[in-house]
């Protein structure tokens, strides 16, 4: 049986991940922050902060292979002095990756993020890249996913619209195409599975970032309504968060530009956004 340490296990996206591991008969260790006393689908649980390169010595043994899907939050509400993107994504799993090799770990699989040359050079997509740089230059075999954006992440417009009211920057017309959690770990167990690929995945369908907001509107049944926000502010703002929390002052920085962006990419897996709305105000 495969054996295979997972960083980001207690995510939505890692949760995801060793569901299908399972599945596929993977034995699995999650490696998390915080004592667990256990974890679905988890065969064991081993802590170790990532930015402690020397706890990552014993969760790194006796493993075939790495999947990595840690990294900082995407709340988009005050931290204070939280640590960067660069300080958690990519010295984290550089950590990691260091820890893998000294290990003698095969393979490596590592979540990205899709970007264009639009906005390539923020802060927060550089540190995912970076990673992959050090990943595929690591004489490991490897994998790198980039999705366009995970469904999860659009839960925190639920409260948003509940308000009764969205921001809205540059009109809302750029388009993409979000994926669900659980489609995107089919793919990155696929790419765990394969060879060195670097696969780019969004899901089944094309939307505006209005007809996102509409779409959680109606899912709790209140009209549409909108704020417009000149994408100066998300600069402004950027700079005015940066000595309390770098790591939103990062984020702004990244979503003033994705936000205006079309960000599409090849199409996998069948669940729409608007029934993942609907199923958040279920639960």
């Amino acid at each position: 049986m495969a054996r295979i340490l997972v960083a980001g296990a207690t995510g939505h996206l890692g949760r995801a991940v060793t569901a299908v591991l399972k599945e596929r008969g993977w034995w699995i260790r999650a490696l998390t922050r915080q004592p667990l006393s256990s974890l679905p689908h988890v065969d064991e649980i081993v802590v170790g902060d990532l930015q402690e390169a020397g706890a990552l010595t014993a969760p790194c043994n006796d493993v075939d292979a790495i999947f990595s899907c840690a990294g900082a939050s995407v709340d988009l509400s005050l931290t204070f002095r939280s640590a960067s993107f660069r300080q958690v994504d990519y010295e984290g799993n550089r950590n990691l990756l260091r820890a893998a090799q000294d290990a003698g770990v095969r393979r490596f699989v590592y979540v990205s993020v899709f970007n264009t040359p639009a906005y390539a050079n923020t802060a927060y997509v550089r540190a995912h890249e970076d990673v992959a740089a050090l990943l595929k230059a690591s004489g490991l075999s490897y994998g790198v996913v980039r999705p366009t954006g995970f469904f999860s992440a659009f839960e925190a417009l639920i409260p948003m619209v509940k308000r009764g009211r969205a921001p809205l920057l540059g009109g809302g017309t750029a388009r993409t195409n979000p994926i669900h959690d659980a489609d995107l770990a089919a793919v990155c167990v696929d790419v765990l599975e394969g060879g060195n690929q670097e696969v780019e995945v969004g899901g089944p369908e094309i939307l505006t970032r209005k007809e996102i907001f509409e779409q959680a509107f109606e899912a709790v049944g209140t009209p549409p309504r909108f704020i417009s926000v000149p994408s100066g502010v998300l600069t402004i703002n950027k700079w005015l968060v940066r000595p309390f929390d770098p790591r939103l002052s990062d984020l702004l920085a990244f979503f003033r530009h994705v936000a205006q962006t079309d960000v599409v990419a090849p199409a996998y897996g069948t669940q729409r956004l608007d029934a993942y709305f609907h199923a958040c105000l279920s639960k």
